[in-house]
């Protein structure tokens, strides 16, 4: 059993909530493809999908556990607001619940949790405060490792062969282990934000150019190529950055690509001081210093690779959220024609997208787990799940869903689906990790990339700072 964390330290750590942490799991997207909404998801890394090897329960045992009726029983579930308004969600909600209540006799009781004060409503309820029966929840990793087994997400373990046999095989496995705590399966991931990369297609055809790069080297091939300077030297044309996500989120892929994590699967190590980590700033240091051709101001609060994007000044953006491509659609017809999507480029070993993502879970202290179970399964059938995404508007792991007509009737759209398959979550093993990526100076991830990529301080020296700050910060969280 996890060793629960007071309130008091898990504030200290993670103090800089209130400032905006880069964890998707609190963030708000500017669109999505239905209806803008704000994005949510933090994600966990390195953890094992013991649900893909899951022997399935004889067929008619699963059939008749998902045939069982609970009459009389009622249980809550508390969400966070999408769709324009929240009339119209609890409507749709409303009408999910009576079609579940028709096979199961569940009534659902539903809570519609704004996103300002989601936050603060999962820390409570990790911490033993008033609670729903099931959630449609984030940060599982922190608010697991929060609840010591006694409060917060319940894992699902027990449900998993009867409920949710098929569970990795209709959904793409990267992302699904965002609903897994050391080994545990809590929860089916059903929504997130993916990191595909965007490029200006006029501006690299204008240089005989067809497809943005697929490597690191050809990321700095093209970049050299697509930058443009006037007479004086002064840049009118960059060719690439990293990302237009906040400076953290556009940092931390680049790592994942090399191979590297920032620590351990079981959250107690850090594991920054590592080749992997001095190779991933070495290239970006490069491509900003060396070969000058991405923007040196790149973590600076007025930073804007969205408006440089749009004016023709950037040609290539190396992971940006899916709802990119509603924005342009939408804000910058002018644009029509004129930018692409494809799947991240490959690092030094692999590739890698940043997705944060939000999951389905029951929560300590409910006394019907079995039908709040139940409406989590009924939820993410295919057919629901569809309704589901169409009504929210997010990337989902469901295979079915993201092959649909809603999710490939555009081009950039299917390429946000296959870059799925490349989804690395974006929560860490230990809660200290929200307080290290906090999107600020002083936050220990945050000040590596800022003194190496824009200090230019010795890569050597701030590495090993981070990896010492890095390990004191998970020293004070004791993990099982």
């Amino acid at each position: 059993m996890a060793q629960r964390i007071s309130r008091r330290d898990f504030c200290r750590l993670t103090g800089t909530l209130a400032a905006g942490t880069i964890l998707a799991g609190c963030a708000q997207p500017t669109q999505a493809p239905a209806a803008p909404q704000p994005a949510a998801a933090t994600a966990p890394t390195a953890a094992a999908a013991p649900a893909s090897g899951a022997t399935a329960a004889p067929a008619d045992a699963a059939a008749a556990f998902k045939a069982k009726r609970f009459p009389g029983t009622k249980i809550s579930f508390w969400t966070q607001s999408y769709g324009d308004s929240t009339v119209w969600q609890r409507d749709y909600l409303e009408a999910m619940a009576a079609e579940f209540k028709k096979e199961s006799d569940v009534d659902i009781e539903f809570q519609i949790v704004p996103w300002a004060n989601a936050n603060q409503t999962w820390l409570t309820v990790a911490q033993g405060g008033a609670a729903p029966d099931g959630a449609d929840m984030y940060w599982l990793y922190s608010n697991a490792a929060i609840g010591g087994g006694k409060y917060g997400p319940m894992q699902m373990d027990e449900y998993r062969n009867t409920l949710f046999a098929d569970l990795w095989d209709r959904n793409v496995e990267g992302p699904m282990k965002d609903g897994i705590w050391q080994g545990k399966f809590y929860g089916p991931v059903w929504r997130g934000d993916i990191r595909p990369m965007l490029y200006r297609t006029d501006l690299l055809e204008a240089e005989g150019l067809k497809k943005g790069p697929d490597t690191w080297e050809e990321v700095t091939a093209m970049a050299k190529q697509l930058t443009k300077r006037d007479k004086d030297g002064n840049v009118t044309q960059w060719g690439f950055t990293f990302s237009n996500a906040l400076p953290l989120q556009q940092m931390l892929p680049w790592l994942w690509q090399a191979g590297g994590e920032y620590m351990t699967a079981d959250g107690k190590t850090a594991t920054i001081d590592t080749p992997e980590m001095r190779q991933t700033l070495q290239w970006m240091f490069d491509l900003i210093h060396t070969h000058k051709v991405t923007p040196p101001d790149l973590m600076e609060k007025s930073f804007n690779a969205d408006e440089l994007f749009q004016a023709g000044k950037i040609a290539i953006m190396g992971q940006v959220s899916n709802n990119a491509g509603v924005t342009l659609e939408r804000d910058f017809p002018q644009l029509t024609g004129k930018w692409d999507m494809q799947i991240p480029c490959k690092g030094a070993k692999t590739r890698a997208s940043y997705f944060g993502a939000g999951y389905l879970a029951p929560l300590y202290g409910t006394k019907n787990p079995e039908a709040v179970a139940r409406w989590i399964e009924f939820l993410t059938r295919d057919a629901n799940m569809q309704k589901v995404i169409e009504y929210t508007g997010y990337v989902t792991p469901n295979k079915s869903v993201m092959a649909s007509p809603y999710w490939t009737d555009r081009p950039w759209k299917k390429v946000a689906g296959d870059t799925m398959q490349y989804a690395h979550p974006s929560q860490h093993p230990s809660p200290a990790w929200t307080t290290m990526v906090a999107n600020d100076a002083g936050a220990v991830i945050f000040d590596l990339f800022y003194n190496t990529l824009v200090k230019k301080n010795s890569i050597e020296d701030e590495i090993k700072t981070a990896q010492q700050r890095a390990q004191e910060a998970m020293d004070k969280i004791k993990l099982p």
